[in-house]
C-alpha cells in the first residue's frame, strides 16, 4: 500500500525522537561547541538563507560571512 501510515510505526517512531530530544535536551554539558556568529553567518549565505532572512528583517549578523568580511569590519547600512 502506497502512501499509507501504520499507526504502530509513528507511535514508535514518534516516542523515539521525544526520547531523544528530552535525553538532548536534559544533559548537564552541552551536546556541541557553539557556532561562532562568523561561522554561522557563512553557513546561511552559503546556503542561499541571506535574502529571504534579511527580507523578514531577521539576519542580525550584519556584514559576518560575506566574502572578504570579518568581525572587526564596520557594518554597512
Amino acid at each position: 500500500m502506497h502512501g499509507s501510515v501504520k499507526a504502530e510505526v509513528l507511535a514508535e517512531n514518534a516516542t523515539l525522537m521525544a526520547l531523544t530530544a528530552y535525553w538532548i535536551a536534559d544533559r548537564p554539558e552541552r551536546f556541541a561547541t557553539p557556532w561562532t556568529p562568523e561561522k554561522t553567518a557563512k553557513m546561511l549565505r552559503k546556503q542561499g538563507q541571506y535574502d529571504v532572512l534579511k527580507a523578514f528583517g531577521l539576519w542580525k549578523f550584519g556584514d559576518l560571512g560575506a566574502e572578504g568580511k570579518d568581525r572587526n569590519d564596520p557594518p554597512r547600512n
